[in-house]
């Protein structure tokens, strides 16, 4: 259970690593408030992934 958990935490991280750069280009999303959320994607990727790719 734990690891599916950390699965999605992961894959929405990832997006929110792909998604405000995309937003940005399009005119949608400022350059900050981009930065922020790419920051909080980071942290939450590099806490989530070795959940789910059994890193020990």
């Amino acid at each position: 259970m734990r690891k599916q958990i950390a699965r999605i935490i992961g894959l929405a991280a990832l997006a929110g690593t792909i998604l405000p750069p995309a937003l940005f280009l399009a005119g949608t999303l400022g350059h900050l408030p981009m930065q922020r959320l790419m920051l909080i994607a980071a942290v939450a990727w590099f806490a989530a992934a070795p959940f789910w790719m059994d890193v020990e």
